[in-house]
């Protein structure tokens, strides 16, 4: 899920079976445009966008779903 909080976006992680699983560090103050991956990997992607950094793909791989 992607919540605005503090003029940033959180991105937070959650298991399969929906309970909570941390929040994905983002590289600062920004907003997440959109996040994508194919269900049978254990790797996400995300656009993030910020006024420091311009529109930029990131990876975020581990165990957990990006939801």
């Amino acid at each position: 899920m992607i919540y605005f909080v503090d003029a940033k976006s959180e991105m937070r992680r959650f298991r399969l079976d929906g309970d909570p699983d941390g929040v994905v560090d983002l590289p600062g103050t920004g907003m997440v445009r959109a996040v994508f991956g194919e269900s049978e990997r254990r790797e996400a992607f995300f656009v993030y966008a910020s006024p420091i950094w311009s529109i930029a793909m990131m990876s975020k791989p581990d165990n957990s779903v990006l939801a």
